[in-house]
């Protein structure tokens, strides 16, 4: 129904009441914990406080701070050029590389610092190899890689897909309109890119980079395993390691500072730079590429891609090879040859060998 306040109306709806009061519940659920932390955070003592700025706070500090910038730079590097590639040229296996970049999103951050630990471990396949068949060079493979650059390279090859997603919609947008001024102008290729598409998608790649820093500092597993010592690693010590709660909730509060101030910068920014691409602007067509810019490109798409397939070849090996599924697979083929041989000795056989790997 509706209610004549004065020279206003107010619709009141039962419906709309209850999912404002479910609204607010929901809200208040959500900002307890924030509440309760900044409460612990202006109440605490200052002995935490005090020994977090005398020993750890600067390490946490500089470590997480380095670590953002490094993955930031490298997401972006395998995010914006396959997607400014796929969006403008026409090449073979442009349609299977738009697909297939976004896969590096189902993997955990922390299973792919797991797997490529292993892989440039002493004992992975890369040390060994160059042991056994180089061994008048090893000395210069025979690194610890668990450093928070080569970190930054895994996190970045994890988390691109999120600015390659906002960046080639970005760039599918832009109209033939900007290039063609651009040539008129007398710019290049690269020109073009660094002055025209850049600030133009700048706020789509803005956001998909917000999204890349919000899940560095929300890494933990990751960090944990390469020995990074950043917020959250320093957190969960302090917590469970310590069973100083007074030193993580300061920690905490810290963390979620910084989010805030990030979500409010890039709110900032988005306000000030807003596009529109007019209806009646075409859409660039895609351009033809010589064979020598055909592999370029492929290279610069296989990468980040490269990186999903030795993650999965390394990742899913010891599953494919299992005894378990070489048994059944054993049984399987036992029973097809058991059609042209009239023999059920070798079923019985793997049937058997099977069970003894499962129960035994």
């Amino acid at each position: 129904m509706i209610k004549l306040v004065g020279n206003k109306s107010e619709f009141i709806n039962s419906d709309y009441k209850k999912w404002t009061l479910l609204s607010i519940t929901l809200g208040l659920f959500i900002f307890l914990p924030i509440t309760t932390i900044v409460y612990k955070t202006i109440f605490n003592n200052s002995v935490s406080l005090k020994y977090l700025l005398e020993t750890l706070l600067l390490e946490y500090s500089l470590n997480t701070i380095y670590l953002v910038l490094l993955t930031s730079f490298f997401s972006l590097i395998f995010g914006i050029f396959p997607a400014w590639f796929i969006s403008m040229y026409k090449f073979k296996g442009r349609q299977f590389y738009d697909l297939v970049l976004f896969l590096p999103l189902a993997i955990p951050t922390y299973i792919m610092a797991f797997t490529y630990g292993d892989i440039l471990s002493y004992t992975g396949p890369i040390q060994s190899y160059i042991r056994n068949n180089f061994s008048e060079i090893y000395y210069l493979f025979n690194k610890d890689f668990l450093q928070i650059e080569i970190l930054a390279i895994i996190l970045g090859l994890a988390l691109y897909p999120y600015i390659y997603s906002v960046s080639r919609v970005s760039f599918s947008l832009i109209g033939s309109n900007y290039l063609n001024l651009s040539k008129t102008l007398g710019l290049s290729s690269f020109k073009t890119f660094i002055k025209i598409i850049l600030p133009l998608s700048s706020p789509a790649i803005f956001s998909g980079l917000f999204l890349v820093i919000m899940e560095v500092l929300n890494e933990y597993g990751a960090v944990k395993y390469f020995g990074v010592n950043t917020y959250t690693t320093g957190i969960f010590r302090a917590w469970f390691s310590m069973n100083d709660i007074s030193s993580a909730i300061i920690l905490a509060f810290i963390l979620m500072f910084i989010v805030f101030l990030l979500f409010f910068l890039e709110k900032k920014y988005h306000s000030k730079y807003k596009f529109n691409y007019s209806s009646n602007t075409k859409i660039q067509n895609l351009s033809e590429t010589s064979l020598l810019n055909s592999i370029l490109i492929n290279l610069t798409c296989l990468i980040p891609f490269f990186d999903f397939l030795v993650f999965t070849h390394h990742f899913l090996q010891p599953i494919l090879f299992s005894p378990y599924l070489l048994n059944i697979r054993c049984v399987y083929y036992c029973t097809r040859s058991s059609r042209y041989f009239s023999s059920h000795n070798n079923i019985i056989f793997s049937i058997v060998n099977t069970c003894s790997f499962v129960f035994f």
